[in-house]
């Protein structure tokens, strides 16, 4: 028997409504990507809930909306939000289980990522890049792909630099060095980053 939904949840259901009717009675691409967006902050109320199946459906249906955009449009943005959407499938699935499908997502949203941030040449794309390095690195936690996760180092590396006062980069730096310290791995495991990051 499932939950008593939460009231996020049952918030982004009314949000869905509406944007339903906004994108059937407009069809801007305004009103998709917001469709998409709320498809999205529905999926993530679902994983709070551990809803894994609702979650994995409503990504489904964010991630249709944004590859048509991108087919459609060609533009930084577009491949941005579609780059985002295939990073969310990949993280639902390997939350589930489903590690090739996770695999699958993930090099999808690199191989768009990259090329959108080097169009759009922004702190925040190449942030979001490092990101999906960094996710895609350690979807199998026992054996994590030091390539991936040395890609999302080298970037953060650079926005230490470039960004010296931002933490972010700092913190997210660390914890791509972590992984890849085979010392410390081997002393105590992947979990103590897992602990460290939600803190």
């Amino acid at each position: 028997m499932r939950n008593k939904k939460t009231p996020e949840r049952e918030k982004y259901e009314t949000e869905l409504e509406e944007a339903k009717k906004q994108e059937k009675e407009y069809g801007t691409d305004e009103a998709r990507i917001n469709l998409a967006r709320v498809y999205d902050s529905l999926a993530f109320a679902c994983k709070e809930e551990r809803d894994f199946n609702g979650a994995l459906e409503y990504h489904l249906q964010s991630y249709k909306i944004c590859k048509d955009l991108y087919e459609e449009k060609r533009t930084a943005k577009s491949a941005v939000d579609y780059s985002s959407s295939c990073g969310n499938l990949g993280a639902i699935c390997k939350d589930i289980g489903n590690m090739e499908k996770a695999a699958e997502f993930y090099g999808e949203a690199i191989s768009i990522g990259k090329n959108a941030a080097e169009k759009l040449r922004t702190p925040k794309s190449y942030n979001s890049l490092a990101l999906l390095y960094f996710e895609a690195g350690i979807l199998n936690r026992r054996k994590p792909d030091r390539d991936m996760l040395k890609n999302a180092y080298d970037i953060w590396e650079v926005l230490v630099k470039e960004y010296p006062d931002n933490q972010a980069y700092r913190s997210l730096k660390s914890s791509a060095a972590i992984v890849l310290n085979e010392k410390y791995k081997k002393r105590r495991g992947l979990s103590g980053l897992f602990m460290r990051k939600r803190r």
